[in-house]
């Protein structure tokens, strides 16, 4: 059952929202995320990412099957790769808590673009209900990346996290980088996510998969 009586995990297909149950942990969840979890991402970001990729020649992101946006905003992200990476086999799978900006996504996609579904993507991880996909890219809640992480790991062939540079800091983090190596793309700029200016600490890519890990390879701005 809805432990806790809390919110739910909602699925959205076609304009309608199927209810699933969700966890004792969503009402803390659902406070962060109005909070100053939210981090609508700059085109500029996914852009530097992709493109910094193709100039190292690292193996790019596979941008043409399966992708979920699992922290989607009110889909910044995806609007920022479908304009520099359009594709006729992509199929989006987006998560999101906040029932406002789920209604502004089902106003945007539609259903042959991308599937939705309200609520935590952490919990619904936990109950199982997180199909597996070819990439998870996605600016996550910044206090929980290495949940994020982990949990991404589980679900898709190819993750790419978007997060503060310090997130491989203290020895618990470190940790986790060792046992889970990826490659790390340091941008050269501080972005600007809420209009009000760049942040004032250090941000980067995060990019796990098979073949990946152990690389450093600084983002210029695009231009």
């Amino acid at each position: 059952g809805n432990r806790g009586g809390g919110p739910l995990c909602a699925a959205v297909s076609g304009g309608r929202i199927v209810t699933l149950p969700l966890f004792e942990a969503e009402h803390t969840a659902a406070t962060r995320a109005r909070e100053s979890e939210f981090h609508p991402t700059p085109g500029e970001v996914p852009r530097a990412l992709i493109e910094g990729m193709r100039a190292a020649g690292h193996e790019p992101l596979p941008l043409d099957g399966e992708v979920r946006e699992s922290a989607a905003g009110e889909g910044a992200l995806v609007d920022a790769v479908e304009l520099m990476a359009p594709s006729e086999t992509r199929l989006w799978t987006l998560y999101e808590l906040r029932a406002d900006a789920v209604a502004k996504l089902r106003a945007k996609y539609r259903p042959n673009v991308a599937r939705l579904h309200r609520g935590d993507f952490l919990n619904c991880a936990e109950a199982g209900m997180v199909d597996r996909v070819d990439l998870d890219i996605t600016n996550p809640p910044w206090s929980r990346i290495l949940e994020w992480a982990a949990a991404s790991l589980l679900t898709a062939r190819v993750v790419a996290l978007h997060g503060p540079l310090a997130t491989v800091e203290t020895p618990e983090r470190a940790a986790f980088f060792r046992a889970h190596p990826c490659d790390v793309y340091p941008l050269e700029w501080r972005p600007d996510y809420d209009g009000r200016g760049g942040v004032a600490r250090a941000v980067a890519w995060f990019v796990w998969g098979d073949g990946r890990g152990g690389r450093w390879y600084p983002l210029r701005r695009p231009g």
